[in-house]
């Protein structure tokens, strides 16, 4: 019950502040729940800790389990002895009880499994690895620090009419909590149809949050976030139809996703045309939430004209669901693909980094420059990824877990500047380091933190995927022929490095213009330095800025089984990606770990 106390705790106070009036109350019943959903959430991490405190999906499958005992009380019983839904998941268990799939079942705990739309054989199906947990915690940990930047929203005025400048407050509150429940979920579901369900759900608030309590352009920014979210969720769609009836082998598809992890490669194995196509698909689906070039061009927009909270948890959840989707689904469901596009997500990967770098070098928008350096950060999410190495599988996804900490930091910053100044142009900033030297100081760790200075977090994870992408023999011209150094993961790397000194000369330059120099405007002279509730926002982010680059592997040691199951997962179904990867040794200290090319 721990998920679904964990997804579901939001949306109960939600509900409850639908009858309360008093806004203060509904601020505090928001704090509560928040809070609540931390703290649970928290116990996820803690018994992870330890491995026999915890049963996992595949003992659950077995006679005395959750899933075993359901479909033994479905075969005793004459009236669904025979049905389709009692057939089906009777095959669900058979494969998440095999041998191929039993380090996966095995890595997954917290299992919940209660039939729900029997007809289409769609289960209230919550479980959750290192992976979702750590991505989980950053979920309720973002929430319940965004909510400082949130908090003082309804005193804000607008600088030209001195009147409120956010109305409507209390609905605010309300659809931040659902927006919660929506992240949350879909984190921790392994019914690919519930996953779906949870992912629209994430929609709706975020595109009233930004239409409504945006900036000038808000309804352009939430109809065209809205436009590319959709047109990625109907791609999403159509491949799960295609996965459900590729699945029904008499009784019906899956969409279990265990199963349709053992069940897909096989399938595609011989409908490869099929196999391309959803990858595509599924991979745009998820490449517009990275975000990543060309599909990045909705997020600038939503950045800039977003409120500051939502900004934060734009920027440190959301775009964390794409990089998982392309974790859990696309490489997952479909290796043989996901192997033979790499060069693909390679390029992707290596002009996000570019790209978004150069574009944030040249924005005078404070805020807009924040924006386009997630398209670069996230950048490093795609390169690990195509790598395909250990090294970079786990780099790609602690880099989703830094760059969750580092960038809401960097848009919290953003905020406390423009609510004393009114404007966010970079040029007319100068001298904020006498005027308020404590904002200064907590900037300076928010900008080396997403520059990658050693000893902050945002250095380990490029780090690791620097060094896993090196390790990669994928592209290697065996033959000599020197056009084939394209396809090389060795050589876009390489390019990938201007990343990092675009990187620095941005967040440098940026940080020179706003703090030192002569003040250009003597009305900055009357800014005072951060209060309470910015102090509330920032001083976690920081704590965790730092924590993460001097022990990384608090985060580590999650990531590590989950990214084993997925390089393990490629091995077994790609022969090429086996031989590449056969002659690599065990890394020290992980003797207990079998070698993937071991894998049968």
């Amino acid at each position: 019950m721990l998920l679904t106390l964990t997804i579901f705790t939001p949306l109960v106070f939600a509900l409850i502040c639908l009858f309360v009036r008093d806004l203060r109350t509904v601020k505090m019943l928001t704090l509560t729940g928040t809070l609540l959903t931390f703290l649970l959430s928290l116990g996820l991490l803690v018994s992870l800790g330890d491995r026999g405190s915890q049963t996992s999906l595949a003992q659950e499958c077995e006679q005395n389990g959750k899933i075993g005992s359901l479909l033994s009380d479905l075969q005793g019983n004459k009236e669904t002895r025979n049905d389709s839904y009692t057939q089906n998941l009777a095959r669900e268990r058979d494969i998440m009880l095999t041998a191929s799939q039993s380090e996966y079942a095995s890595s997954l705990h917290y299992v919940e499994f209660v039939p729900w739309i029997k007809s289409f054989n769609v289960n209230y199906f919550l479980a959750v690895d290192g992976l979702q947990i750590i991505l989980v915690v950053l979920t309720t940990f973002l929430c319940l620090v965004s909510l400082g930047a949130a908090w003082n929203m309804d005193k804000a005025l607008d600088h030209h009419t001195h009147k409120p400048r956010y109305t409507g407050m209390r609905a605010f509150f309300i659809l931040y909590l659902i927006l919660e429940m929506g992240i949350i979920g879909v984190f921790c579901a392994m019914d690919y149809f519930l996953f779906y369900v949870f992912w629209e759900v994430v929609l709706l608030p975020m595109y009233f949050l930004v239409g409504i309590w945006g900036g000038p352009r808000r309804i352009y920014a939430a109809i065209k976030f809205f436009i590319y979210t959709l047109v990625g969720s109907l791609l999403m769609f159509i491949a799960m139809l295609y996965y459900y009836l590729s699945t029904d082998k008499g009784a019906g598809g899956t969409f279990n996703v265990v199963a349709l992890t053992e069940l897909l490669p096989q399938h595609f194995a011989t409908a490869t045309t099929a196999g391309a196509l959803c990858f595509l698909g599924l991979f745009i689906a998820f490449a517009v939430k990275v975000p990543s070039w060309p599909f990045h061009t909705w997020l600038p927009d939503a950045h800039v004209e977003a409120p500051t909270p939502i900004s934060m948890l734009l920027a440190g959840i959301l775009l964390k669901m794409g990089g998982y989707g392309l974790f859990r689904f696309s490489y997952m469901f479909m290796p043989q693909q996901a192997f033979d596009m790499s060069t693909m997500v390679l390029l992707l990967g290596t002009i996000s980094i570019v790209y978004g770098a150069y574009c944030a070098l040249g924005q005078t928008d404070f805020k807009r420059m924040v924006a386009y350096s997630s398209v670069s950060h996230m950048g490093y999410v795609l390169l690990g990824m195509a790598a395909m190495t250990k090294l970079g599988l786990i780099g790609a996804s602690f880099q989703m877990i830094n760059h969750g900490v580092s960038s809401p930091m960097m848009f919290a910053l953003v905020g406390v500047i423009y609510e004393r100044a009114h404007h966010r142009d970079l040029n007319r900033f100068g001298g904020i380091a006498n005027q308020m030297p404590k904002y200064a100081g907590m900037a300076l760790v928010g900008f080396f933190a997403s520059l990658g200075l050693p000893g902050l977090n945002g250095f380990i994870s490029e780090a690791l995927v620097f060094f896993g992408a090196f390790q990669s023999k994928i592209g290697n011209a065996g033959d000599g022929s020197w056009w084939l150094v394209l396809t090389s993961v060795r050589f876009w790397t390489v390019i990938c490095t201007l990343g990092i000194v675009l990187t620095a000369a941005y967040l440098l330059w940026g940080y020179q213009r706003v703090f030192y120099g002569k003040m250009k405007d003597p009305h900055y002279k009357e800014f005072k330095d951060l209060n309470g509730t910015e102090w509330a926002t920032l001083i976690p982010l920081a704590i965790f800025c730092v924590v993460l680059g001097v022990f990384p592997q608090l985060g580590i040691k999650y990531l590590d089984g989950p990214m084993r199951v997925m390089q393990n997962n490629m091995a077994r179904h790609v022969p090429e990606f086996a031989r590449l990867i056969e002659a690599d040794p065990v890394p020290a200290g992980k003797t207990n770990d079998a070698p993937v090319a071991e894998v049968k």
